[in-house]
């Protein structure tokens, strides 16, 4: 763990580091060597304050999570934000479960920076996070093999943000969804509740099935979709339909997304 006042404390335990550095008392800084598997004996949980784990400078360690989708490695509660940097994370996914939990349950925001995810095993319903926050942002990462990557509530003021990101779909006979992202409209009655949602994707690859599946967006509460200089390959850019699973109205689909991209 690196301090927030510059010493650095060695750590063997994860989740003891994690303790030690959340809510900016320092980054948990994961070395080069084997790799650290992990098992998802239980979730560790962060209550508040913002974590950062890293890579070494000039290395990306790499953490093996073993039985992935028994339930979340890691799971924070209210505002609290992520930051996982230069990290390679290979998910073992066990076969037989039928809603697998994803790797994170997020509260808050989640930052993906020079990451690599890797999915293996029974991929079907796999995803990295389930979020309930205000922002995801992934930037100079791959994402391989998942079937979801991305599962979250869009409150007003809401922004993603994918740029210099490689998707990849799982591979064919998994029968997956195989779509990047899934944003379901969530109301708010606070401050920010006239804020529009955002979602960027910027200098990207993305083979899917489909890129993003949108849950009651509607022409009150629309979603604003920039996307530039990114290569697509995928059935669908866009599905939309009510929480009971119904599907969105032709004459509603224009009004709900407003729609601006170039390259």
């Amino acid at each position: 763990v690196l301090r927030s006042d510059g010493s650095l404390e060695t750590v063997a335990d994860l989740a003891a580091a994690i303790n030690i550095a959340v809510g900016g008392r320092g980054e948990v800084i994961l070395g080069a060597g084997d790799a650290l598997r992990l098992t998802p004996a239980q979730t560790i949980r962060i209550q508040r304050g913002n974590l950062v784990i890293r890579g070494e400078d000039g290395t990306q360690p790499v953490l093996a999570l073993e039985e992935a989708g028994t339930r979340p490695f890691i799971e924070t509660i209210g505002a609290s934000t992520i930051t996982l940097r230069g990290v390679r994370v290979i998910a073992h996914f066990k076969r037989g479960s039928a809603k697998p939990s994803p790797l994170i349950t997020a509260g808050g925001g989640l930052n993906l920076d020079h990451c690599i995810f890797q999915a293996r095993g029974q991929v079907t319903g796999s995803s990295i996070v389930k979020g309930f926050g205000a922002g995801l942002q992934v930037r100079n990462s791959l994402i391989d093999g998942f079937d979801l990557p991305f599962d979250l509530k869009a409150p007003p003021g809401s922004d993603v943000a994918l740029s210099q990101t490689i998707f990849m779909k799982p591979r064919a006979g998994d029968e997956p969804l195989g779509w990047v992202l899934r944003l379901q409209k969530e109301v708010s009655s606070g401050p920010n509740r006239n804020k529009p949602r955002r979602l960027r994707i910027d200098h990207c690859t993305l083979i899917a099935e489909g890129v993003v599946d949108l849950v009651d967006f509607a022409a009150n509460a629309p979603l604003n979709v920039e996307v530039n200089q990114s290569a697509i390959q995928a059935k669908a850019l866009v599905a939309w339909h009510a929480a009971d699973g119904t599907a969105g109205k032709s004459t509603i689909e224009q009004k709900t997304l407003v729609w601006h991209g170039k390259g």
